[in-house]
């Protein structure tokens, strides 16, 4: 086979659109994203869509003979334009800018908050307070983060450009708002004024989540990538949210019937719907992209993989069926057998994905997004072990199962969810806007002050296995590193978000095509990360 491109597997993608934009096509087709596997040789990139990497390279000399770009002058500025027109402007930003603002307020603010006032024993607390700081982390820090980063990074795993723009950014909006009037319902005192707003936020919510799944339904019918196994958990994830934002609405409906608060149980399953169904899929999908093209880890263990998806989501079915029914002896060994399931399917993705296998040798804040990321992991090893105890706890009646399940919970979301999406939002967030990660020393101390904080709070745990309630005192003060950690971190994306080179992306992507175009996410920048990595 002739090579008049002088292509090789050795050739990074940003190097290949870099020198032959026209192909940038061929390579969508593919499903080689070019935003944040443009730093991936042709190599690693055949081995992540485990394609034959000789096809690639003839399909892509095959394609630029037959190109009319390789026959006649481009029109850079035109075509730059047509690409920033595809990607429908930066949608991402206000969802990853809200979402920072939730957790740092409403959140993880909040929830420290709440800790100190209920072991001070505090007369002004609002129970109520508790159930805001949760249906805010869920819906408006995990929920709004996903669906940005999934505008964004999604059209360029799927080679297409993002559908129903228009929808993606009422989603905004709507969850935004069913955000505000759910914590309104939950903090006014007349009880069926209370339950009329709360009953609109749950409405918004729902719109807001049926939003998301119809863009992405259009994005991905456009696709002409092959089936991958993300496309799996991706949409699973997006049927957990459905169900998620199904049972709030019907929690407020049943309020409003009957004009009682919602037992905790309801509460439970809502959550369990949208961390370990929507949260858990999303993330472990997205990570089965992103994983091995920014930590260079061994190759996926394919059937590990779909042993984890149906795992994942068989447990998922069991648990919240079991919470959302009433209580009774079937529905409570349900939940928790659901729950060993959901704790086995979190070991068998880590063997599947072997996150701790060695990376090559990285530039100083990429290695710290590995630690994050590390860390993360560590923690969702903890929730398994501490979530099959507690399961095993409450089927033989074990007094202590609310606080071994309470710990299992915050490993999970604190610890696994939280520190997973700062870490894989340091490394994409740069990418999307073609800059360099804003302060990393904050990110940095705010990842370990959130590791800090989630290993103060699992001392509640102690108290669970040794019965000693002094220990309840040091899990109080767990929320104060939490939330300084999760304002450092979040100080470092909003400065990210918001530098000037990353404001001024769009007119520059019109501007220079190859060195920052807004698909491949700025690969000159990128190349020489790549380069800067590599020498060290």
């Amino acid at each position: 086979m002739t090579n008049p491109l002088r292509i090789v597997p050795e050739t990074s993608v940003a190097d290949v659109v870099a020198a032959h934009p026209e192909l940038k096509a061929p390579l969508r087709k593919l499903g080689i994203d070019l935003c944040c596997g443009a730093s991936l040789s042709l190599r690693e990139a055949a081995e992540v869509r485990r394609i034959n990497v000789d096809d690639i390279i003839k399909t892509l000399i095959d394609a630029c003979a037959s190109s009319p770009a390789a026959e006649q002058p481009r029109d850079e500025s035109r075509a730059a334009s047509d690409d920033a027109r595809q990607i429908g402007g930066l949608v991402y930003r206000p969802f990853l800018l809200a979402a920072l603002v939730v957790t740092v307020t409403m959140g993880a603010g909040m929830g420290a908050y709440n800790l100190l006032a209920l072991h001070a024993g505090a007369t002004s607390f609002h129970p109520a307070l508790s159930q805001v700081h949760g249906a805010a982390q869920v819906w408006g820090f995990v929920f709004l983060f996903i669906m940005g980063v999934a505008y964004h990074a999604l059209p360029r795993f799927l080679g297409t450009e993002l559908r129903a723009r228009r929808g993606a950014r009422a989603s905004l909006w709507l969850a935004l708002a069913g955000i505000a009037l759910t914590a309104a319902g939950r903090l006014v005192s007349a009880a069926w004024t209370a339950s009329v707003i709360g009953a609109l936020g749950a409405l918004l919510t729902i719109t807001a989540v049926a939003a998301f799944a119809y863009v992405l339904a259009a994005t991905w019918r456009a696709s002409p990538a092959p089936p991958d196994p993300i496309h799996r958990f991706l949409a699973a994830g997006t049927f957990w949210w459905l169900v998620a934002a199904a049972l709030l609405l019907g929690q407020s409906v049943h309020t409003i019937q009957t004009a009682s608060s919602p037992p905790h149980q309801a509460n439970e399953a809502i959550y369990a719907a949208a961390l370990f169904g929507g949260a858990l899929m999303w993330i472990q999908g997205m990570f089965l992209r992103i994983g091995p093209v920014f930590l260079n880890l061994a190759s996926t263990r394919t059937r590990l993989v779909h042993m984890t998806l149906f795992t994942a989501n068989a447990g998922g079915f069991v648990a919240v069926a079991g919470l959302a029914s009433p209580a009774t002896a079937t529905s409570r060994i349900a939940a928790n057998v659901g729950l060993l399931l959901i704790a086995f399917s979190v070991l068998v993705y880590i063997a599947a994905v072997r996150p701790f296998s060695a990376a090559r040798r990285l530039a100083e804040e990429n290695r710290v997004i590995v630690r994050v990321i590390r860390a993360a992991f560590v923690a969702s090893i903890l929730f398994a072990v501490l979530a099959a105890i507690a399961a095993i706890a409450d089927l033989i009646g074990a007094p202590s199962s609310r606080l071994l399940a309470d710990g299992a919970r915050h490993a999970f979301g604190l610890g696994f969810v939280t520190l997973m999406i700062f870490g894989v939002a340091a490394r994409v967030v740069p990418v999307f806007g073609g800059v360099r990660l804003a302060l990393p020393r904050a990110l940095a101390i705010g990842a370990t002050l959130i590791a800090v904080g989630v290993a103060l709070r699992e001392t509640q745990v102690l108290v669970a296995l040794f019965g000693n309630p002094r220990f309840l005192t040091i899990s109080a003060l767990s929320g104060i590193p939490s939330a300084i950690g999760v304002f450092l971190a979040s100080v470092s994306l909003v400065a990210t978000l918001r530098s000037r080179a990353g404001r001024e992306t769009d007119a520059a992507v019109r501007a220079t095509p190859i060195a920052h175009d807004s698909n491949v996410a700025a690969p000159t920048l990128v190349s020489l990360n790549v380069k800067k990595e590599t020498a060290q």
